[in-house]
């Protein structure tokens, strides 16, 4: 198992109300600077889950620095974004499918090791940093919108998961059939079975 610290954030304490823990949250941040990739903050409602979410998106992730938390929804990816996957899911492994295509053709020599997996299965629960964004041929971007409907025809968007040591390329049409969310905070009923070396809550 991994030890594991405990840290209670009051919603009452400096200025907040059990309606509204958005203070002490900003608070806490600014106070105790918690390294997002080794801690997780645990609510038991929903509606506050959303509301750190959007709090620790801004405190967080430099590339949605200045936004307003009040109105920021979770409609774009960003470079930096801390999500998870909330359903079990299949998707491709660009990286081993661009290996086994290049190996096809003649223009890499085989490996010495045993072949990856052509499919990855992130599970619910599953978390990950958004690492690099992009089209297959196209320059990096900081951000992609969520809804479909609104990429260009034909658009095919490649995302870049880190899980720890774990670094994977994967395609974002797939990554949304997991129903991902912003996963700075979790409820406690999602969170269940997990470890993390701090949890706040």
């Amino acid at each position: 198992g991994v030890a594991a610290s405990f840290r209670r954030c009051d919603p009452g304490e400096h200025g907040g109300s059990d309606a509204d823990s958005g203070p002490a949250i900003t608070y806490a941040l600014n106070e105790f600077r918690w390294d997002d990739q080794r801690s997780q903050i645990i609510t038991f409602r929903r509606r506050d889950r959303d509301q750190i979410n959007t709090l620790c998106a801004t405190f967080y992730n430099r590339q949605r620095a200045g936004a307003d938390p009040a109105l920021l929804k979770f409609r774009e990816l960003h470079v930096g974004d801390k999500i998870c996957c909330t359903k079990n899911i299949e998707v491709a492994n660009v990286d081993e499918m661009e290996y086994r295509q290049q190996l096809a053709a003649g223009r890499v020599e085989p490996r010495d090791t045993d072949d990856d997996d052509a499919t990855i299965r992130p599970s619910n629960g599953d978390i990950f940093f958004v690492k690099a964004i992009k089209t297959p041929d196209g320059p990096d971007e900081n951000m992609v919108p969520l809804r479909k409907r609104l990429w260009p025809d034909g658009t095919e968007w490649i995302v870049t998961l880190q899980q720890d040591d774990l670094v994977i390329r994967v395609r974002l049409r797939e990554l949304l059939k997991g129903k991902i969310e912003m996963a700075w905070a979790r409820t406690i009923h999602t969170f269940q079975g997990s470890e993390t070396p701090t949890c706040v809550y």
